[in-house]
């Protein structure tokens, strides 16, 4: 995002207001000066005339844009060349610049830093310009230009406006001189200041939307609640037609020297309208940082000149009705730490003449780019787990649970009330939960037929106040049948390359998808970090165009054995730039039903290719403008050379040797224009130009990468690196100079990084930890250790830019996961700079070791077994220095790989659980987001919503097989060992066996998997439900898997609300081994609302040496109406009489499915309509 800020000229001499007794008599003003755009004041190097020359030599001297652009708030004309100018020749000679209106425009021409532009200042408002170069113009390396060039432009309309700068609320007083404004052809302005009272306060701030103007009519909702206390006149002149940025000096304001908030309204002396620029502020020196914990604040303070802990600082905390709900004085360290009551709105923070306000109520800052997730930490870890987290209406929740401390020891057990939640909120019901003589919590949640689908959960309430929560879907969904491997090449194809892949299916229970159909769809898209061992490293050429590709594939049979051969025509062989080709993949059973999976193959269009990483910020390859900070853009803080490296690479991620590597920086010009509304206050546009500003050639050595680096002023740069040997090219964007986006008033602010590192992976209990904080910048702060109910540890600290190392002994008492090292640097602000404080946040978990209380447990299944038996397991448990551990529990669960595969359930973890990393437990809030500088932007907030639940009609009547099992817990022996069983159903499909396994204090986990098959498997590929009267095939799969060919026979018959047209059906088949014969048999579902079955007998099957009883199999379909259900009231008063139906009332319902008549005194509510 472009920023206003430094593209403002900023005054240096300042008008003076007088007070209200003398408005009509404005002060003199002093003549404001400006700065360039690029705030630098460092002096220029002196130019190397003879070592450009040399760079450029040969090159062709062309004018290569002419544009109006904006320096110093005022229009100038510029004039940019493809070699550097020699800077001795007279330009006013050699360029003409005429007004088709007035004749020729005076001025001098301006030879920017790099000699590649010439500007001319100070151009009329809506002028037709003719701008003439003649030829002859001379180049640094004695190339002129060869021939005369005309050019054309008209100049931009300039309306006389002002505002204020910025959208700030905390005006730094030792730091800035005055409140910025903006003018543009305004002289003088009234200006109104307002104090917010006290017991007004949360009010004022809940309607203040921090818009720049302030309406009539939000005037007389917001005024009432403050008093005028200073109104005064003030001499702006700016210089003609040029957009400044003035200070209004209220420095030495005496009514607005009172602790406080105040509103300032402004508007040009002499004009009225219906809303007037506004702005909300408090004048201050106290940097004011707070972590939010969930019962308690920490507050620290910070003075913003200089950045020392600032002591004997006034903590006030008021609540939505603007009572003091809390009250303290930082100590020497700058802290204090303070009550958070449920209705605290706001925190002020003042010292003597100086007031710092902070909205409780505000976006805390975005620390998503620090790696902070994790489970919500506890006093008291319940550890809840399942066989699996998808079940359907009317089946049983299993659930279990282990309660810890927060080191995961064993705790004295305690009832636990549970609320069990419906997916729109609604409490379902609610129950006690005990554990068992042996600690260990078991239940079994039984959901009703009619059970909404959605995600649910359970909210666990352990006495803390700080429920817990469990979740698990709840969906009519039937468990896949199929499993689907995607293989493409373990190398990058080449673009001009038909990418190939093998596809493999196979049904769970082992027999090959032959004959099964796959569709899919092929997504191509650019791949920047196209090398993963390489990481930061951006491949290809961000400006390449048409490189996302979206095709529909052809359906595929899959042969005897379930493969196939995908290939996909390329429609991209002209790329330059690496890609990633999405394959998404549906395989469909017999009947239809899909399984979709996805495999990512990475394209490169050489065998190697040049990458570029930027030295400096961030990168993420954006490719396009928008928000650009928000993505990561690279940024440089303009204060120096730009410094990238480069290296050759392949897919492989080794670094190959290259001469003449060409590096090119270009400058993204925007050259921006200044636009005002009543609506939307100042506003920018642009016109977008690429310029090419250096070139430069390096080698590099194999293993090795290079380093170049270009000076740049301040805007947006793309740096580009070709290959010779092949053309091709990558590229990056960067920024140069701050933007400054953390000032601002909406969204979540997202801060710059400190980096902090340890010296160790892991610390024991009582272990010094060594931590290095390295700031983007000198400055001072305070590092802490934290924990989610409030800080442990904190230490003032002054770091230079190259960082300090701060060594933190570890308390034992520290035993718990939810431990980080977080570090706050501010960059001081300086006056005579012109710099306002900028803070940087570091935030890293503290992890403790582990690893001894890590249970190695292993579960021994059968590879292959038959439905209708026993799986038997063997388990196995050893320390982790291969001791044996006492009284060790274990439970075991097999379920269908089908269900799992839904969700993609991992298998539950105690250990990673208790002692993983939790989640960062602070919100972080500062005032420096708010700091008032000129020319803020403004960042755009995102909502999200969601649908509401709708309720359905009475479900379909299907059965389902669900294979989810689990056993009782089993007690290991001496040895450490044990045995487990579960009963198999008719069932086949895999299994995937999980256990669990816990003492009081340590804990493990294994997982193995079971095919089970039956010699004949017989499966029906149903539909959900059927209506009455609908008229369908099903699709019944018989597959052989017995070791032998077999002669079968086959019959078919249905029951219930579903028939088989014709009657039933008996079919012969022969079947090979391995053999899958799919017979489609017509249903018909018979009217009403109810449930049919298909029954399926096999006879014949020979086993040598088995005697087995013939095969069966029914499924359960539902039948519902087509129609939705319908209800009728009748009401009457009944004084000792009786009362019957009308005539005809039953005759819109089908004859027996009418479901309930109910007869009430009371009229329904809304829960029975």
């Amino acid at each position: 995002m472009f920023n206003k800020g430094l593209f403002l000229a900023c005054a240096l001499a300042l008008l003076s207001a007088c007070d209200s007794s003398s408005q009509d008599k404005p002060a003199p003003a002093a003549a404001p000066t400006t700065q360039a755009a690029v705030t630098d004041t460092k002096p220029k190097p002196a130019v190397d005339l003879a070592a450009l020359s040399k760079r450029y030599a040969g090159r062709e001297l062309t004018v290569i844009d002419v544009s109006e652009i904006q320096i110093d708030g005022a229009s100038a004309l510029s004039v940019s060349f493809s070699v550097p100018l020699d800077p001795e020749q007279k330009f006013g000679e050699k360029l003409h610049l005429v007004d088709s209106k007035n004749g020729k425009v005076d001025g001098a021409w301006e030879l920017s830093d790099n000699l590649m532009e010439l500007r001319l200042r100070h151009l009329e408002p809506q002028r037709k310009l003719v701008l003439t170069v003649d030829a002859g113009l001379q180049a640094v390396n004695k190339a002129t230009l060869a021939a005369e060039y005309i050019s054309r432009l008209e100049t931009r309309d300039l309306q006389a406006t002002v505002g204020f700068a910025s959208r700030g609320s905390l005006l730094p007083t030792r730091l800035a001189e005055g409140l910025p404004v903006i003018a543009l052809n305004v002289d003088k302005v009234d200006v109104e200041f307002f104090r917010v009272k006290s017991d007004s306060m949360p009010n004022f701030l809940a309607q203040w939307d921090g818009a720049s103007r302030l309406s009539s009519y939000s005037s007389e909702e917001l005024l009432p609640m403050a008093e005028l206390v200073y109104s005064g006149r003030f001499d702006l002149k700016p210089a003609r037609n040029t957009r400044e940025t003035l200070l209004l000096p209220i420095a030495g304001i005496k009514p607005l020297q009172q602790p406080g908030v105040y509103l300032a309204v402004m508007r040009a002396s002499g004009t009225y309208s219906y809303s007037q620029p506004a702005t909300l502020f408090t004048l201050s020196d106290i940097g004011l940082s707070i972590h939010r914990y969930s019962n308690r604040l920490d507050v620290f303070t910070q003075a913003l000149e200089g950045g020392k802990a600032l002591s004997d600082v006034s903590v006030d905390v008021y609540d939505d009705s603007g009572k003091v709900v809390a009250q303290g004085k930082t100590d020497s360290d700058g802290h204090t730490q303070l009550p958070l009551p449920a209705k605290a709105a706001v925190v002020l923070a003042h010292k003597d003449e100086q007031t710092s306000m902070l909205r409780l109520n505000s976006s805390a800052l975005d620390l998503a780019e620090f790696d902070i997730s994790g489970p919500q930490a506890h006093p008291l870890q319940f550890f809840i787990f399942g066989p699996r987290d998808l079940y359907r209406p009317g089946e049983t929740v299993l659930l279990n649970g282990l309660l810890r401390d927060s080191d995961g020891k064993n705790v004295k057990q305690q009832p636990i009330t549970v609320e069990v939640r419906r997916p729109d909120d609604q409490v379902s019901r609610k129950f006690v939960w005990e554990a068992d003589s042996s600690g260990f919590y078991q239940y079994q949640l039984q959901l009703a037929d009619e059970a909404p689908t959605g995600r649910w959960q359970l909210v666990f309430d352990l006495g803390d106040g700080k429920p817990q929560l469990y979740e698990f879907k709840v969906e009519d969904f039937l468990p896949e049948r199929l499993a689907l491997e995607l293989k493409g090449s373990d190398t990058p194809v080449a673009p001009a390359d038909n990418p190939e892949f093998d596809i493999t299916g196979r049904y769970l229970y082992g027999a090959p998808a032959s004959g099964n159909t796959l569709t899919g769809q092929v997504y191509v898209r650019p791949l920047r970090e196209a090398v993963p061992k390489l990481p930061g490293y951006q491949f290809g050429s961000i400006t390449e165009e048409d490189l996302k590709h979206d095709l529909e594939l052809e359906p595929v049979t899959l042969d005897a054995e379930g493969h196939s051969t995908l290939a996909v025509q390329s429609e991209w062989a002209q790329a330059k730039s690496p890609l990633q080709l999405i394959l998404q993949a549906s395989l469909q059973e017999s009947g239809g039903r899909p399984i979709t999976r996805r495999l990512v193959q990475p394209i490169w269009p050489a065998e190697h290719l040049p990458g570029v990483r930027a030295l400096f910020g961030s990168s993420t390859g954006s490719d396009d403008y928008d928000d650009e900070a928000d993505k990561g853009e690279a940024q440089t803080n303009g204060d120096g050379p730009a410094e990238f490296e480069i290296v050759m690479a392949d897919a492989a991620g080794n670094k190959l040797a290259a001469d003449n590597v060409k590096v090119r920086l270009i400058r993204e010009r925007r050259d921006y224009y200044w636009n005002y509304s009543a609506n939307d206050g100042w506003s920018y546009h642009f016109n977008e130009k690429f310029l090419n500003l250096n070139e430069e050639t390096l080698n590099i050595t194999k293993d090795s990468t290079a380093k170049i680096s270009f000076p740049v002023e301040w805007g947006p740069y793309r740096v580009e690196v070709e290959d010779p040997s092949t053309g091709m090219v990558s590229s990056l964007r960067f920024w140069a100079g701050y933007r400054w986006q953390d000032n601002t008033d909406g969204g979540a602010v997202r801060p710059d990084q400190v980096k902090l590192a340890l010296d160790k992976p892991a610390y024991n209990d009582g272990d010094t930890a060594t931590v290095t904080v390295t700031p983007p910048a000198a400055g001072k702060g305070y590092l802490l250790v934290e924990s989610s109910e409030g800080p442990l540890w904190w230490k003032e600290i002054d770091v230079p830019a190259e960082g300090k190392s701060y060594e933190i002994p570890l308390d034992k008492k520290w035993a718990r996961h939810d431990l980080y090292f977080t570090a706050l640097v501010i960059r001081p602000g300086e006056r005579k700079a012109n710099v306002t404080p900028k803070r940087a946040v570091g935030v890293l978990h503290l992890p403790l070791d582990r690893a001894q209380r890590k249970l190695a447990l292993t579960v021994t299944a059968p590879e292959k077994m038959r439905p209708k038996q026993p799986l038997k397991l063997k388990i196995v448990a050893k320390n982790a220095d291969g001791s044996v551990p006492r009284q060790v529990q274990v439970l075991v669960s097999a379920v269908d790989v089908g269900i799992l595969n839904i969700t993609r359930y991992a298998t539950p973890d105690p250990f990673a659980s208790l002692f993983g990393r939790k989640q960062y437990g602070a919100d972080q809030l500062d005032i420096y987001g708010q700091l008032i500088e000129a020319g803020q932007g403004r960042l755009a907030s995102m909502a999200f919503g969601g649908d509401a639940l709708a309720k359905g009609g009475k479900r379909p009547d299907t059965s389902v097989t669900i294979v989810a099992l689990q056993s009782a817990p089993v007690t290991l022996n001496d040895a450490g060992e044990g045995e487990a069983s579960v009963d198999i159903p008719d069932f086949n499909g895999e299994l995937r066996v999980m256990a669990q396994a816990w003492t009081d204090d340590r804990y493990g986990m294994a997982e193995a998997k079971t095919v089970v098959a039956a010699p004949i498997i017989a499966e029906l590929s149903t539909p959900r439900f059927l209506a009455g009267g609908d008229q369908t095939s099903v699709a019944l799969d018989v597959s052989n898997l017995s070791g032998k060919a077999q002669k079968l026979d086959v019959k078919i018959s249905a029951e219930g609300q579903l028939s088989i047209p014709g009657g039933d059906q008996i079919k012969p088949l022969q079947l090979k081994e391995g053999q899958r014969v799919t017979l489609k048999v017509p249903v018909l579902a018979q009217g009403g609302l109810g449930q049919g079955k298909i029954k399926v007998l096999i006879e014949g099957l020979d086993l040598p040496g088995e005697t087995l009883p013939a095969f069966t199999r029914e499924w359960s379909i539902g039948v519902r109406p087509a129609y939705p259900a319908m209800l009728r009231h009748y009401r009457a008063t009944l004084n000792e009489q009786s009362w019957s139906l009308p005539d005809g009332a039953l005759e819109a319902f089908e004859p027996g499915r009418s479901r309930s008549h109910a007869v009430a005194v009371e009229p329904p509510t809304a829960e029975h309509r």
